[in-house]
């Protein structure tokens, strides 16, 4: 029997009521100006969407114009602890979601960045957040607590890279505090990743080392080393390792179905996505070494919506967000086809230039407690 759900609007946010096991909540940005929090909760068929949470900042919510920004979800397992970030242009608003599933803006949102903020990345135990800035190779860090079921978010300084140039992305590897931040740098085509230190939250300026990835634009890592980056000139994805030392090695290429953008790889380490500057994906399986071998592209998005972003579940299904169509599909790929959607609905955003940034994560009961590692 499938229980009913429903929505408590709070003064602050919304709330989610108590969701079933196999229940995934999907939470994007709005692309506007102002700029909102996209949720909605996948029951294994359709999307249902609940009424957006403000951010308090905005993009410039231009018709037709994609501005390139992200989502990011962390669980806790102490409740009303979970968090989740977006960005914004000019800053980024952290959330948490308190008692009754409700999500909300912790105090002093949205917290100042710089323009074109892109990036964001949790450390495994949520206590940092990482957000690089365009154009720099400047990451603001932010320490991040909860005491009592409040979420409090703290500047905790920036600190300038060498080796990487026009940060667009970044992911944290390791456990607990997060042995190294590892971003992608556009202008400077390489990737690398910097020790973090686990008492002040902040990476080394020099990393391990770097690779040559032509125009470097994602970079997503899966527990056992495996990752995927965008090789953002090319039709190419590219298969990366990284070991506990931050050291990175290049594995195989493999095609994409367009210039690549940003990807997506499970949480096993088995399959990859990459999304396009055009209107296609493509997956592809990771075998044991790392190495990508394309599964298949899809390209049954009308016109031309921008298939950036994507995520995937603990059961390894695959969300696409269509920007600029206003839409979030979902797909069950295996190791030898992508198959067709199995869901496809447009979000509750009230423009059709949504939604930019995508994360995704399964609710539980009582509490909704979101999944580590995640887009």
């Amino acid at each position: 029997m499938r229980y009913a759900r429903w929505v408590v609007l709070l003064a602050a946010g919304i709330g989610l009521a108590p969701a079933m096991a196999q229940d995934v909540l999907v939470l994007a940005g709005a692309n506007d100006n102002p700029n909102a929090l996209i949720n909605g909760v996948f029951d294994g068929s359709t999307v249902a969407f609940r009424p957006e949470v403000p951010s308090g900042g905005t993009t410039p919510g231009n018709v037709n114009y994609l501005y390139f920004a992200q989502v990011r979800a962390h669980r806790s397992a102490t409740p009303g602890c979970t968090r989740i970030a977006q960005t914004n242009d000019g800053n980024v608003t952290v959330y948490a979601m308190g008692p009754g599933n409700a999500i909300a803006p912790v105090a002093g949102s949205p917290f100042t960045t710089g323009p074109d903020t892109e990036a964001l990345a949790w450390s495994p135990d949520g206590g940092a957040l990482y957000v690089p800035l365009y154009g720099t190779s400047t990451v603001f860090v932010f320490t991040v607590t909860c005491n009592g079921g409040v979420v409090t978010a703290t500047a905790a300084g920036t600190v300038a890279l060498s080796g990487v140039f026009s940060l667009v992305d970044a992911w944290v590897i390791g456990s607990g505090p997060g042995t190294h931040l590892c971003l992608a740098g556009r202008t400077s085509s390489t990737v690398g990743c910097f020790a973090i230190d686990a008492t002040t939250r902040l990476p080394s300026t020099s990393p391990v080392n770097t690779v040559a990835v032509g125009s470097a634009r994602g970079v997503r890592f899966a527990l056992n080393g495996c990752g995927i980056l965008a090789v953002g000139n090319a039709f190419v994805s590219q298969g990366v390792r990284v070991d506990t030392k931050g050291f990175l090695t290049l594995t195989s290429t493999a095609p994409n179905v367009a210039q690549a953008r940003y990807g997506a790889i499970s949480a096993d380490g088995t399959l990859a996505a990459m999304g396009s500057d055009d209107n296609g994906f493509s997956v592809y399986a990771v075998d044991s070494g790392c190495g990508l071998s394309l599964v298949g592209t899809d390209q049954s998005a009308p016109a031309d919506p921008y298939v950036m972003y994507m995520a995937f579940d603990s059961r390894n299904r695959l969300y696409v967000a269509d920007s600029l169509e206003n839409r979030i599909r979902v797909f069950a790929p295996t190791s030898t086809a992508i198959g067709p959607a199995i869901a496809s609905v447009l979000t509750s955003h009230a423009t059709t230039s949504a939604p930019a940034g995508l994360d995704v994560v399964e609710l539980s009961l009582p509490d909704a407690l979101f999944a580590d590692d995640f887009e």
